[in-house]
């Protein structure tokens, strides 16, 4: 059974704080979604949930094409965690799950 649910994503990147909409859908310890920003979508690859731990990665193209891979703890309405911006830098996320 999907248990889908929706977050106010912001990830702090070099390039500052980036604000988006995450929609994640967990079936067992499978984990899929997307993330949407203005007209621009990135659906979630390879996501997996083990307890309350969660990791996906995902393609991005802008600012510049490359593949976002996130992993993240839960607690309650909101994941935090770290996030890898290809082979360039890290930074941190925190997922705040919209009522």
């Amino acid at each position: 059974m999907k248990n889908h649910k929706t977050y106010r994503l912001t990830v702090s990147s070099p390039m500052g704080d980036q604000v988006s909409e995450l929609h994640l859908s967990e079936d067992g310890k499978e984990l899929s979604g997307a993330m949407t920003k203005g007209a621009d979508t990135a659906k979630i690859e390879n996501g997996k949930v083990d307890g309350d731990t969660l990791s996906w990665q995902m393609p991005i193209e802008r600012p510049m094409p490359m593949r976002l891979h996130f992993s993240g703890t839960r607690t309650k309405e909101i994941i935090t965690g770290k996030v890898k911006f290809g082979m360039f830098a890290k930074g941190t996320f925190e997922a705040i799950r919209h009522r």
